[in-house]
């Protein structure tokens, strides 16, 4: 049997897989991004850096490698929840970031309300864009 000698970017994936499932994310991040050298363009290893970040708290790098991963698809499928997830990602870092100043606050809530009003457009008779754009604007509201 003959085994081959170097590594491949899906021995980096699912190592990052492992790592991050141990709660291991910044090590995972590294094997990610190692993977990505390997791989020619595979966009959804993207993904699951967003992910490793998200699972560390660091939206600001999870919503970059989201959008890399968002405009590196070649169709379609799954726009409405990528987009949410986007939105999503903006959203957790208004109300999870207690270190955010007031003005980077609302600034990030602005661009999660953005993202689910696109949810609106996409798809205008599912409730959920208008759900969470009003959930943003609401607690942009100082009055609330």
């Amino acid at each position: 049997v003959l085994f081959r000698s170097t590594a491949q970017y899906m021995d980096y994936l699912y190592y990052g897989y492992a790592l991050n499932g141990y709660g291991r994310s910044q090590d995972a991040i590294a094997q990610f991004n190692k993977a990505i050298e390997l791989s020619a363009g595979k966009v959804d290893i993207s993904s699951q850096i967003s992910d490793a970040y998200m699972r560390i708290k660091k939206f600001d790098e999870a919503a970059m490698y989201y959008q890399k991963y968002m405009a590196g698809k070649k169709d379609d499928n799954n726009k409405v929840y990528d987009t949410y997830h986007l939105g999503y990602i903006w959203w957790q870092k208004a109300v999870s970031d207690t270190t955010l100043a007031k003005a980077d606050k609302i600034a990030t809530l602005k661009k999660a309300a953005d993202v689910f009003h696109q949810l609106s457009v996409l798809e205008p008779d599912n409730y959920i864009g208008y759900y969470w754009e009003a959930k943003a604007n609401t607690l942009m509201d100082e009055d609330y």
